[in-house]
């Protein structure tokens, strides 16, 4: 998960308020259950494609400084994905993880998780299951109109009192649960916001784009971390 939020006002409060949600939900089991009907719904959607290709975008705010952007392309077939960022490209063929870094002209190998929970989004489909985590506790927060559409939003508490965050936010659209955009919220007054900017379901990938080959890196130093 913190990888995740290094990539990457309150609304009407429906149910609970955000002060309930602090007080009284104290682990995951503890989360709104209408707000995982909402995020079962999103999962699934995504999940029942074979393939997807996404871009996005990723606002870094510090407090006192100008917003950073980063545009960051995806690509995803099952539990295999490529993600390019700048200054690097994270490879998984679904059993290790390759994250290459190409200013420092390096590369690291990771297995991947059995839980995938560690590696956050640089395993894609971890961004549509967060909320299965023991990390979280969640409930459905409100919801207003974005560009003529409704949207719905879930807010995320850290069950860990010394995360470096204090709290995610997720849109999505009412309609079909299709993802919109998820905030991370860091105690030091940082904020992480990464919006979905297109989407395609099912496209024909390249053979060969989810495996790493070293000579396609010449010079790249290989770290195997596995």
């Amino acid at each position: 998960m913190k990888y995740v939020l290094t990539l990457v006002g309150l609304l009407a409060i429906s149910t609970f308020s955000l002060a309930q949600t602090n007080n009284q939900m104290t682990s995951a089991a503890d989360s709104d259950p209408q707000a995982r009907a909402v995020l079962d719904k999103m999962r699934q959607k995504y999940e029942g494609f074979n393939s997807v290709q996404a871009s996005f975008q990723l606002d870094l705010n510090f407090p006192e400084q100008p917003t950073e952007t980063q545009n960051i392309q995806v690509k995803q077939q099952g539990e295999k994905y490529q993600v390019e960022m700048p200054g690097r490209t994270i490879i998984s063929d679904g059993a290790a993880i390759y994250i290459i870094l190409h200013s420092n002209k390096e590369v690291q190998i990771n297995a991947v998780p059995e839980d995938g929970g560690d590696m956050g989004i640089m395993s894609p489909q971890s961004l549509f299951r967060i909320y299965e985590s023991d990390e979280f506790v969640y409930v459905l927060a409100g919801q207003t109109t974005e560009d003529g559409k409704a949207v719905q939003q879930i807010e995320f508490k850290p069950i860990d009192e010394f995360s470096d965050y204090s709290k995610l936010r997720m849109t999505l659209y009412k309609s079909d649960a299709s993802f919109k955009r998820v905030t991370a919220f860091g105690k030091d007054g940082s904020r992480f916001t990464l919006t979905l900017d297109s989407f395609k379901a099912n496209p024909e990938l390249a053979a060969g784009i989810f495996a790493f080959n070293k000579a396609d890196y010449p010079g790249y130093y290989v770290e195997d971390l596995r």
